[in-house]
Parts: C-alpha cells; structure tokens; sequence
C-alpha cells in the first residue's frame, strides 16, 4: 500500500474534493451499511479496501460485502467526534463510532474509535482503508 501512497501525494495538483465531500462518502457508506445496500458499499471501497479490525485482522473488500451478506447486520451506527485532514489526493478522518448489532440471536454492542483514509482517483472519492479500535463493548 505504501507505494500507492507515495505515488498519490507526489503528484503535484489542487484537491478536487472539500471536507463536505468526505463526510457525505462517510455518511453514505454508514446508510448503505445499516440498508444493507451491498452494491452502493461496493462503490464507495476502494478495490483495495482494507479493515483492520480491533484484533488486529485485516479484511479485504470481498471478505467485507461478504459479511455483510452473511451477518454483519448493524442497527445502529453514530459516528462522532470526527477529525478530518486532507492531504493532496487523500483524506483521513478519526474518529469515534457507536454500533448496535444482532447475531445468531445475540445482541451486540461496541463503541470503536476509527480511522478511515479515503484516496481521489479517476474523479471519484472512495474508501481505501479502516482501522478500528473497541474502546467498549465487543467488537466483532
């Protein structure tokens, strides 16, 4: 990823997004999340989207809309305390995200902070990369 990286902040031109933009994408993943809209999730990750969860495992893109098929069926998602930074053709926001949850049954609950870096390529804005941390409750 690290190349990737380089190569994007190398590239010497104006930001083509605001911090509006990035927390419309922010909003839009959460409302396709808690939807269940998997096609609108699809399209707003990046192909090369990672999610390291709190126990440090790192799941791709396909593992993700994968779960969401098969049980991550949130209920709940309020984000809060957000920070954005913009950085030529990347974004980064942290922040702190409250979910609710059931699976198997069992209802669940975690209170996470997060980061999300967020990368400008081909005149779209997508989701590159999350991070999680439980700060309560379990995380899944």
């Amino acid at each position: 990823m690290l190349p990737f990286y380089l190569g994007a902040c190398s590239q010497a031109s104006e930001v083509k997004f605001s911090q509006e933009d990035v927390l419309e994408v922010e909003k839009e993943i959460a409302q396709a999340v808690l939807s269940q809209d998997h096609r609108k999730v699809d399209s707003l990750l990046h192909k090369d989207y990672i999610f390291t969860i709190p126990n440090e495992v790192e799941v791709s893109k396909t593992k993700y809309l994968k779960d969401m098929q098969e049980w991550w069926h949130p209920s709940q998602m309020e984000h809060q305390k957000q920070v954005l930074t913009i950085h030529a053709h990347l974004a980064r926001v942290v922040g702190e995200v409250s979910y609710a949850w059931e699976r198997n049954g069992e209802k669940g609950m975690a209170r996470e902070k997060y980061t999300d870096l967020y990368v400008w390529q081909d005149n779209t804005l997508q989701r590159f990369s999350s991070h999680t941390s439980c700060l309560a409750g379990q995380s899944f």
